[in-house]
């Protein structure tokens, strides 16, 4: 060992086989003061500690890896500099700010945006994907043939994109799981929460609203429906969307068609149109609550306000007007055209036309109310029943009054004057 008291100065090569202490604890500020002091360049084979801070004026090459546990301090580069120079935080985050970087997307807002020249974006031919806790919530294609555009948590997450067999493609959805588990379905429109939530493999559906359409068609083969939707759960079908595979269907409003599952061909518009329709087909319903009641009737007809409301099973009936055909509930074939006319009793091939013209004998029409004092025709009243007469109560032709006949009166039978 090699112990030095005093100041000493070696000019020569020096080697030192064992541990050499220098006691002497003068502080060093430059190359020429401290405890040891060397002119020339020192190599070092082994480890080196350094116990206080280390200034080097110097290039420093390490070839060696070089792990750093902390760097408090740095000289920052000039913004953009793209030398190997190591870089500090502030340099980061000058660099990322900078507008010839197009910037950063800041989590707290952005400011020198361009409008036309700055965006969020791709610049390649790649689609733009968006995920909300791990979940695909958003996607804009490029390609023509793959076509999807998405946004909201879970939209779209499932479709398959196939573009080569044209399954789960051209899909539009915006809003929370719209078309969540749409999977081979194509070329559907969804717009709301959980519109079109479950379909599977129907194509060419419309639904815009709240739950619109979204238990629709989970059935395990591709079909198109043509359905469309427009309203809170609008069509959103029976609870089990595998039983949902009406076709053709078009509900406007407020739970129109609201829980539909086999009918085809019905069109509702309005608050509750047809709202408890099931299997029902081929009817048309225009108006607040134009038959709501329907399940399984077809073929009707009803526009107004509560037409045709209380009907179920009815079949091939046409109500036109406020509150018309109210009554009906299973009868069949009855035309009812008038406020509030009506057809009682749940009788078939009934008609009533007139403010509340009501009848309650199947087979009969009823033309006006009680106040209606005269019926006019400028035409010939022809009856081709041949009903033979033998009271004032038979006949073709049966009037309870009397009768003023102005021009001349033929009788091909016989006539009794009683």
């Amino acid at each position: 060992n090699l112990t030095v008291q005093n100041t000493s100065t070696l000019s020569g090569a020096t080697n030192i086989a064992g541990i050499t202490n220098i006691s002497n604890a003068t502080a060093s500020s430059a190359t020429s003061n401290g405890a040891l002091i060397v002119s020339g360049g020192t190599g070092i084979g082994g480890n080196l500690n350094v116990g206080g801070n280390t200034s080097i004026s110097g290039n420093t090459t390490i070839n060696g890896t070089t792990t750093l546990s902390s760097i408090s301090y740095g000289t920052t580069p000039t913004t953009n500099d793209n030398s190997t120079k190591i870089a500090t935080t502030a340099y980061v985050m000058s660099t990322l700010a900078s507008p010839a970087n197009g910037f950063a997307w800041s989590t707290t807002g952005n400011a020198n945006m361009t409008d036309g020249s700055k965006f969020f974006g791709t610049t390649d031919a790649q689609p733009l994907n968006f995920q909300v806790g791990g979940l695909a919530s958003g996607r804009f294609d490029v390609s023509t043939t793959i076509g999807q555009a998405t946004l909201g948590y879970g939209a779209g997450a499932n479709t398959v994109r196939n573009a080569a067999n044209a399954y789960g493609v051209k899909n539009t959805g915006f809003g929370y799981q719209a078309i969540y588990n749409t999977n081979y379905g194509k070329e559907n429109t969804a717009i709301g929460y959980q519109a079109l939530l479950n379909n599977y493999y129907g194509s060419g559906a419309t639904a815009i609203g709240y739950q619109a359409m979204s238990n629709a068609n989970s059935i395990s083969s591709l079909f198109t429906t043509y359905n469309t939707a427009v309203g809170y759960q609008a069509l959103m079908g029976s609870v089990t969307p595998a039983s949902n595979s009406g076709v053709n269907n078009t509900g406007l409003g407020y739970k129109a068609l609201n829980v539909n599952s086999t009918g085809s061909d019905n069109t509702g518009v309005g608050t509750n149109a047809l709202k408890a329709n099931t299997t029902g087909t081929s009817n048309t319903a225009t108006g607040s609550s134009a038959l709501v009641g329907n399940t399984s009737g077809s073929y009707n007809i009803a526009s107004g306000y509560y037409t045709l409301v209380s009907n179920t099973t009815g079949t091939g009936n046409i109500a036109i007007g406020y509150n018309a055909l109210s009554s009906n509930a299973s009868g069949n074939y009855n035309t009812v055209l008038g406020y509030d006319a009506n057809v009682t009793g749940n009788v078939s091939n009934a008609s009533a036309i007139g403010n509340g013209a009501t009848t309650s004998t199947a087979n009969t029409m009823q033309l006006g109310n009680t106040s209606v004092t005269k019926v006019n025709t400028s035409g010939a009243l022809v009856s081709t029943n041949a009903t033979a007469a033998s009271s004032t109560s038979t006949g073709g032709l049966i009037i309870s009054g009397g009768a003023g006949i102005a021009g001349a009166l033929y009788v091909g039978g016989n006539y009794d004057i009683t």
